[in-house]
């Protein structure tokens, strides 16, 4: 019985990942120590608040564990972590998802 439990959940978590790199969207809300707040859409945008002062919307797009933010003159690069934070690629540092 302990066997089968564990091999359902492997497969639930596994299917969930993989739906996640499909899907090629992301969605929550994320923040740093600083009071910085990143909120990505399922809609492929992302808004920036807290972290330069005022509120941006960028389109980003996720490739693997890469989220790529299309930002004015080229893009900026997270990564998202294997325990779910996301490392910023600007002044961002490490983003934890908000409950």
């Amino acid at each position: 019985m302990r066997i089968a439990a564990f091999v359902a959940l492997a497969v639930l978590l596994s299917t969930d990942c993989c739906a996640w790199a499909a899907g090629k969207t992301i969605s929550g809300t994320y923040t740093n120590a600083n009071g910085c707040i990143v909120e990505f859409r399922a809609s492929g945008k992302v808004y920036l608040s807290g972290c330069y002062g005022g509120m941006t919307a960028y389109e980003y797009e996720v490739d693997g564990d890469r989220i790529i933010v299309h930002e004015s003159g080229g893009g900026v690069v997270y990564k998202m972590l294997p325990n779910g934070t996301i490392r910023g690629g600007g002044m961002e540092g490490l983003l934890h998802k908000k409950s």
